[in-house]
């Protein structure tokens, strides 16, 4: 088995990130929002299938992208 990989951020970008979900939601914007919260899941160090488990999408919706992970 593979390590997982995890997004990199720090306190700024987390607090981005969160601007960023708040925003989406206002725009009704519900796919945009999944992607950046699979995001900040990431960042906590949860794995891919953690992640698309506590999002309630199939595993293979969330392809990890250099090392983002984006769930659609």
């Amino acid at each position: 088995m593979q390590p997982s990989t995890f997004a990199r951020g720090n306190k700024r970008t987390r607090s981005n990130l969160k601007t960023l979900r708040r925003e989406t939601h206002a725009d009704k914007a519900p796919k945009v929002a999944l992607r950046i919260q699979g995001i900040m899941l990431s960042l906590k160090k949860h794995s891919v299938s953690d992640i698309a488990w506590l999002l309630q999408v199939h595993r293979s919706l969330c392809p990890l992208v250099d090392t983002e992970l984006e769930c659609t």
